[in-house]
């Protein structure tokens, strides 16, 4: 592969999908040589990915060594350029900010930097890395030496003496063979301190991943020991804590609790470091974009940037993007991210009318079942509905609409119409609230108490006599009506009917069936038929190969519940409840699915508990009647006997097509004579 390939920009950039793609992009390119087309490589792999300090490490390197046979300056300004943008990209490392004192100290000796820029960067390391227990001395190390360099003698004793009064694992050799009792003392006073970290820091080498290469580490441990050495650093100097837990990130940047144990602690200790915060949060959520709490940190601390909106919409979106598979998240996400553009909005920062057509995408998108089943409270509807009234003044058809979709969603629920109905009498539309109790009394079934009480409450305040009285009849009989719904006994398909049904049966007249009667009984069921499958549609339930039939439902299933139920198990396709003409559910329902493979797994929940109820799964059997126009149905002579009634026919969509294409072909006569049937059964047997 060679430099085209990169050079083509953007377009390329979607052939390598994964991280290790990138990784052997990189590499390639360096076996071949091909420098420019290397480090176009980095610039695009940084666009995509968070990269690590050792890749920016390595980004620097191989920018030297393309620009060092040419310009020895240049490459090290085109360096200290990397150097720069990697320390405020990535994480905590001392190998990095070394590198960079390095780059301005051989800068300096160009004159291309003056030695107080130099000595401000390296005060700089100081406060950033120098309080590092392990590694923090080499920064002193370079500073005085540079300082040395330079003839400033009495700032190198300075430095010696800042060296020698913080603890750390190890001194430089210049200190420990130095014979000042000052700098001896100091270094002294530091033992327990020194004891008290090795501690901590023997406990993490053990648990550390880069050196467990034959075991698999927890990481709660090991967050859990970077967490518990930085709190002790918490009660003795903040900046050290700040900076075990930038140590402690290197190593976890990829586990979650770690990075918000870091941003609570900023958050703390650090408030008024905006702009520190927007940058670690930033980091953070490239580097675990998976997940909520990062995400609505990274949304707060970006809202109140210069470019607040367009940077918090960029996360919001790659957020979304990211966990589109889980609605619960989603909904959350959803409402940090509004609760973020109206404080936007609030502050003249963001447009109203187009806050408002934001507001109306939600609006649209929350529309969806799966969303509107993981956000049961209503919260995102009910947030958008107080922004339309209270930020943008809207129309009140407009928060009904709202209000409306709502009800749609979970109508099923009392809290829902009780908000919906509260608004309105807010509004003093007295009348519209009286209509919503009303529907709302003939939808509710579970908590229909509660409705009626406050149905009967608002007339009481806001209604005459007719009115109470009226509410109080329709309360009544709907209370009547969901009782004996929900103390009605389930019915039993294979009860046998009691004695005194059998004599009332027998007890009736009979007459003979006549040519007549069977004509018009049949005429009546293919009418019957044929207004069947025009009002449930082309699919056939009862016919279907891939069709389940759940019976035993709870009377208070949804039509989510049951679609919920199956929804998981491969080749789902569709699911029906059936309801009576009120909308109530009769207890059973059919689920299709695309091939057998998903009726086997879902045959495997028959008897298991759903809503606090066993259920029943089954085959979706074929009708048990044929209609056919035999004469042995019609002069009532029996063809063959069923010996046995428990036998289950199991017959084939193409089996039962054969047995109605034959039918069809029977002769149609009105009338059969004796004759005409021994005929019949003669051509019959002989074929």
């Amino acid at each position: 592969m060679t430099g085209n390939f990169v050079d083509q920009g953007s377009d390329n950039l979607e052939t390598l999908e994964t991280y290790q793609d990138w990784l052997d992009i990189l590499e390639q390119l360096r076996n071949e040589n091909d420098l420019n087309a290397l480090n176009q490589a980095y610039e695009n792999f940084a666009l995509v990915y968070f990269l690590p300090p050792e890749i920016w490490l390595q980004w620097v390197n191989d920018e030297r060594h393309r620009l060092m046979e040419h310009d020895r300056e240049l490459a090290n300004t085109r360096g200290l350029e990397i150097v720069e943008r990697a320390l405020n990209e990535t994480l905590y490392s001392v190998e990095l900010w070394l590198l960079y004192l390095d780059l301005s100290v051989q800068l300096c000796e160009q004159s291309k930097l003056s030695e107080n820029v130099v000595r401000e960067r390296f005060e700089q390391a100081v406060t950033q890395v120098a309080l590092d227990f392990r590694h923090g001395w080499k920064v002193f190390e370079k500073y005085w030496e540079f300082e040395d360099k330079y003839g400033n003698k009495d700032n190198v004793d300075k430095l010696k003496m800042r060296c020698a009064s913080l603890p750390f694992s190890r001194y430089p050799e210049v200190l420990l063979e130095t014979k000042d009792e000052d700098i001896l003392q100091r270094m002294g006073r530091n033992q327990t301190k020194r004891e008290e970290r090795n501690k901590y820091e023997n406990l993490i080498f053990s648990l550390d991943i880069s050196k467990a290469t034959e075991q698999v580490i927890e990481m709660e441990k090991m967050v859990e020991a970077w967490k518990s050495y930085a709190e002790f650093e918490t009660s003795v100097d903040l900046l050290r804590a700040k900076m075990i837990y930038e140590r402690g990130l290197r190593n976890c940047y990829f586990v979650p609790d770690l990075w918000l144990f870091y941003l609570g602690f900023l958050t703390d200790h650090f408030p008024l470091s905006d702009l520190n915060t927007q940058a670690t949060t930033k980091k953070a959520f490239s580097c675990v974009p998976n997940s909520v709490e990062i995400a609505k940190y990274a949304m707060r601390a970006q809202e109140r940037s210069d470019n607040g909106f367009h940077e918090l919409s960029n996360i919001f979106w790659k957020a979304w993007s990211v966990m589109s598979m889980f609605p619960e998240h989603l909904v959350q996400l959803s409402l940090s991210y509004l609760h973020c553009l109206r404080r936007l909005c609030t502050d003249e920062r963001l447009d109203k009318k187009y806050f408002s057509e934001i507001l109306s995408d939600f609006q649209k998108t929350f529309d969806n079942d799966a969303l509107a089943s993981a956000d049961p409270s209503c919260q995102i509807l009910r947030f958008i509905a107080g922004c339309f009234e209270v930020v943008l003044r809207g129309s009140v058809e407009n928060i009904r609409n709202v209000w409306e979709q709502m009800l749609r969603k979970h109508g099923k629920l009392a809290n829902t119409w009780l908000r919906y109905i509260h608004w309105e009498i807010h509004q003093q539309n007295y009348e519209n609230a009286r209509r919503l109790f009303r529907r709302g009394i003939h939808t509710v079934v579970e908590e229909v108490e509660i409705l009626a009480q406050e149905w009967i409450g608002f007339e009481g305040l806001y209604g005459d006599n007719s009115q109470y009285e009226k509410a109080l009849k329709v309360t009544n009989e709907r209370k009547t009506f969901c009782e004996r719904i929900s103390t009605q006994p389930s019915r039993n398909s294979n009860a046998k009917p009691s004695f005194s049904q059998k004599e009332d049966y027998r007890s009736k007249p009979k007459r003979m069936k006549t040519k007549k009667d069977d004509s018009e009984h049949q005429n009546n069921m293919l009418s019957l038929n044929s207004l069947q499958s025009t009002s449930i549609g082309d699919r056939k339930w009862h016919k279907d190969l891939h069709t389940i039939f759940v019976s035993n439902l709870p009377k208070t299933t949804t039509e989510e519940d049951f679609q919920s139920l199956f929804q998981s198990v491969d080749g789902f396709l569709e699911a029906r409840l059936v309801k009576d003409r009120e909308g109530i559910p009769k207890g059973f329902g059919y689920v299709e699915f695309q091939n057998n493979i998903g009726v086997r797994e879902a045959l495997k929940a028959d008897q298991s508990m759903f809503l606090g109820q066993k259920i029943i799964v089954k085959r979706s059997k074929p009708p048990r009647f044929q209609m056919s126009s035999t004469p042995s149905r019609r002069i009532g002579i029996r063809v063959g006997t069923r010996s046995d009634k428990t036998k289950v026919l199991q017959e084939t969509e193409e089996e039962v097509d054969d047995v109605e294409e034959s039918s069809s072909q029977t002769t149609t006569k009105a009338s059969w004579t004796q004759d005409d049937f021994r005929k019949w059964i003669r051509e019959s047997s002989f074929q």
